[in-house]
Formats: structure tokens, sequence, C-alpha cells
């Protein structure tokens, strides 16, 4: 039986969430500070549920990487993924995300974050990887999302769209937040915040 393992990134594989981090890191205190600033009316809008998670993503996107040159954007994200990722990491979701791989399981990575810092970060752990993406056009970042955020019934849209779950599939799913229902309900084993360090 081919045996198929999603994990959600954000708060199951890590301790805290890697895109306000990535903010940090690549703009800088001062600049995640101010940019919060900005976009706190529309902060409070989401935590108010009037406002999507995706429309908030796409004006955190445009407010700090709208006109950036894309491969240097891809380069503080490669030096992020190397650098400061492995610090987020929870000991107790990489033991089984490893087993998961030492049992000959296919693994993937299914996470609403942006794929530039997830991807060289999946690459060394040899896991392949389901991520948002942003929009560039000639080079330079739009500060749109080039497709739905991957988030809710997008992560189980975009699973099935790569890979092939037949009945002969058996499926665990690990997760956190509401983003991450429809992924374990589709499961033969979902696993909800199971991992706490």
């Amino acid at each position: 039986m081919n045996k198929i393992a999603f994990f959600d990134f954000d708060g199951t594989i890590t301790w805290r969430d890697s895109f306000l981090d990535f903010l940090k890191f690549s703009v800088g205190w001062l600049g995640l500070l101010k940019g919060m600033t900005v976009l706190l009316p529309y902060i409070v809008l989401y935590a108010l549920k009037i406002m999507p998670n995706y429309k908030l993503k796409t004006r955190a996107i445009r407010y700090f990487y709208g006109g950036w040159d894309f491969k240097t954007f891809e380069a503080i994200a490669a030096d992020y993924s190397r650098c400061q990722l492995p610090k987020l990491l929870k000991t107790s979701a990489m033991q089984r995300l490893n087993w998961h791989k030492s049992q000959g399981h296919q693994v993937v990575i299914v996470s609403a974050s942006l794929r530039y810092y997830l991807r060289p970060w999946c690459g060394l752990h040899g896991v392949d990887l389901i991520a948002t993406e942003i929009e560039t056009k000639d080079g330079i970042i739009t500060g749109q999302l080039a497709a739905k955020n991957c988030y809710g019934p997008e992560k189980v849209r975009r699973i099935r769209d790569k890979y092939n779950l037949d009945d002969s599939c058996y499926i665990y799913a690990y997760g956190d937040t509401r983003g991450d229902r429809e992924m374990l309900q589709m499961a033969n084993e979902g696993y909800y915040r199971h991992f706490k360090t």
C-alpha cells in the first residue's frame, strides 16, 4: 500500500510563524514595526474575521515586497532557510517526519507560507512541497499572489491536483489550525496539534 504524509509547516513543524519571522529577517525589526503599524487596520479586520487571511497576506506582500527584484528576494529567502529556519523546528515533529521517511512513505509539506524559503529546506530534507507563490513580472515582484493562498480547501485542491490519491493510498496528515481542517479530514490518520516540543 502506498503511504503518504502531509505536514502543515507553521505551528506544526515549527513553534512559531515562519512568515512573520521571515519578514523580520528580510526587512529588519524597524521595517517590520513600521509595516505592522501601516497594516494594523487590516490586521484588526482579520482578527475580527471580517477580512480573509489571503487578503491580509496579499496586502503584507504588496507592502513589504512589491517592487523588489525577484532574484534579490530569492537570495534572502535562501539565506533565511539556511540560517534561521532550523532554529524554529520542533524536535518531535522532525522525529515523526524522519520516521515517515524511514518507512519509505512519501512526505509532503503543505503550507500557506512562501515556497521560496521552504523549497531549500524541503530539498535538504528530501521532502516534497506545496506552498503559496507570489506573482512576478519581468523579474519584479508585483505584490500579488500567483495563485490562491495555500490554506483550507485550497490545500486539498492542490494535493489532489498533484497526487493520485486512490483507494490504495493510505494518508497521514498533521496540522494545527483551522487552515488545516480539510487536509486532516481527508486523511486516514489526521493529527491535530500533535507535536508539543
